[in-house]
């Protein structure tokens, strides 16, 4: 007869194949030790030595998010810390939620939640962190959060209705929407290719609007 399964994997079994180049959820879990998982190249089960550097210790139930930056993890913890790949602090912000982090060229972005609304702040390479948005809601349960950076300084921010669903239909109004700014210079700019730039009346922050609860971004070439 069958066999009753275990619950348990197969100890004979190949391990998930993955690819760092291309599986980042996937890179994540082999980095932190958490899935038997194969790096293309390695044999099963051989995972590549990985330097303490690499990611934080900190354990899977108290990340919130991670983003890898190309030589380390940068993860955002459920107690409200920004940590490098060594484990370093870049900034605390216990009291409120994290709920995304992205980083690319010396550029680190996060947004959280607090009890007024969302907060999306950034890191520069000197250190300095300064304040994007800061956006009031009569629901921050709806919030939204998703952010994502591009090499060339652009961020992306998903932003949601806070409440009222209607905000999603405003152009006038940031929530509801996904918002598109250029970050390389402090105060941030609006890029030139945005659909309300140079508009008198409507937000020119809006890439897209009509969205609900954005918690995740992610841009792709092509």
């Amino acid at each position: 007869g069958d066999t009753p399964d275990s619950g348990q994997p197969d100890a004979g079994a190949e391990p998930t194949r993955c690819s760092p180049e291309t599986d980042e959820e996937c890179r994540l879990d082999v980095e932190l030790g958490y899935q038997p998982c194969r790096f293309d190249g390695h044999a099963p089960g051989d995972v590549p030595t990985l330097t303490p550097a690499s990611a934080p210790s900190v354990a899977r139930d108290d990340i919130a998010s991670a983003t890898w930056t190309g030589d380390s993890w940068l993860i955002a913890t459920t107690s409200g810390l920004i940590l490098d790949g060594a484990g370093a602090e870049i900034a605390d912000r216990s009291g409120s939620e994290i709920i995304a982090i992205t980083a690319a060229n010396g550029l680190i972005a996060w947004s959280r939640r607090t009890d007024r609304g969302l907060t999306v702040e950034l890191a520069r390479s000197g250190g300095e962190i300064e304040e994007i948005f800061r956006i009031d809601m009569s629901d921050p349960e709806r919030a939204g959060g998703g952010v994502a950076l591009e090499e060339d300084g652009i961020l992306w921010v998903g932003v949601g209705v806070g409440g009222y669903a209607w905000n999603a239909i405003d152009e006038n109004s940031l929530m509801g929407a996904i918002l598109r700014v250029d970050v390389t210079t402090s105060p941030y700019i609006i890029p030139a290719d945005n659909p309300n730039a140079g508009h008198a009346t409507r937000s020119e922050e809006l890439w897209a609007f009509g969205v609900r609860d954005p918690r995740a971004c992610h841009t792709s070439d092509g």
